[in-house]
């Protein structure tokens, strides 16, 4: 079942529920435009769906594992930590900002300085989460057609 992120008040409980999610990462994005060709090769180019899926795992219990989807996004501001570092998340935050709603995975950036932002970002008209504990483990999740075949 979703949940939807859509005031203040579901921001602060979503992200209490979380703790900010410290010590979580990234596992997967998952981003579907609602663009495509057919096999005649004619286009429908309308990104009429224009979503991100966001699979998270937390070194916590209730919930281990968490999806978001963004819906509608305005930015996705991916930008992976090199490989020398760890990439798991200390202090996100969310807010509302302009009709949208925004994840951050660094608290420290501002309101007024998400457009500095280094890290990983999104912005969206709507916000939904819903707990996946069997989304815990290495194995990739969001599995490609070409892959399965």
């Amino acid at each position: 079942m979703w949940n939807k992120i859509s005031n203040s008040k579901s921001i602060y409980e979503f992200m209490t529920k979380i703790h900010n999610f410290h010590d979580s990462c990234i596992k997967e994005i998952r981003y579907i435009s609602g663009a495509w060709v057919d096999e005649e090769l004619s286009m429908f180019p309308l990104n009429n769906i224009n979503s991100v899926e966001i699979v998270f795992q937390r070194q916590y219990e209730d919930p281990c594992a968490l999806v978001m989807r963004f819906a509608d996004i305005d930015v996705l501001h991916l930008a992976p930590i090199n490989t020398m570092y760890t990439c798991e998340i200390s202090d996100a935050t969310m807010f509302i900002k302009n009709n949208l709603i925004f994840w951050v995975e660094d608290k420290t950036m501002a309101e007024e300085n998400i457009q500095n932002c280094r890290g990983t970002w999104i912005s969206a008209k709507e916000v939904f989460w819903k707990t996946t504990n069997f989304c815990i483990g290495k194995d990739i999740i969001y599995h490609a057609k070409y892959e399965e075949v």
